[in-house]
């Protein structure tokens, strides 16, 4: 998508959408065009032998879907508030799709392309095996943003190893 940046209409770039989100002090943010939709926490059954990021299934809408827990996975104490359930859409060839808990929903914003740089690029910025993109305290109003890449938050969801003894 391009859009006039504003002041100087003749020059244009290419803009990215992205939904914010709250996790502890931290500001996140997934790719609009990911996200299927946002709604409250609904009833989450726990699954034996799962990770601790993996809060368990949930049904939205009469589908599905596995729900991760941003807080164990940033290694957070629970939170008292209910928070909010992305549902988000993967590209790869699994058609489990992946709930997402966040403690609060912040804005869409748009940032150019050019402004969205691989984390390794930005080591002052939140790190982490989810993120896969940094969007620039420049960029933003209120400093860096990670993003969280969809097929990474599946990647890691891995049943834990029972230990046998022999």
């Amino acid at each position: 998508m391009s859009e006039a940046e504003s002041g100087d209409t003749t020059e244009t770039r290419e803009l990215v959408e992205f939904i914010t989100v709250v996790v502890g002090d931290a500001r996140y943010a997934f790719e609009v065009g990911r996200v299927a939709q946002v709604t409250d926490v609904p009833r989450i059954t726990r699954l034996p032998r799962t990770a601790d990021l993996v809060a368990g299934l949930a049904s939205v809408n009469g589908e599905m879907v596995c729900v991760l827990d941003t807080r164990a996975a940033f290694d957070l104490p629970p939170s008292d508030d209910d928070g909010k359930l992305v549902v988000l859409e993967r590209t790869d060839d699994e058609a489990q799709t992946i709930g997402v808990l966040v403690d609060d929903i912040g804005d869409v914003e748009r940032y150019p392309v050019d402004a969205i740089e691989r984390p390794e690029e930005r080591p002052s910025a939140a790190t982490g095996p989810w993120v896969t993109a940094v969007v620039g305290a420049k960029t933003t109003t209120n400093g860096d943003v990670a993003v969280l890449g969809v097929e990474r938050l599946a990647a890691s969801i891995t049943p834990e190893q029972e230990t046998t003894q022999q």
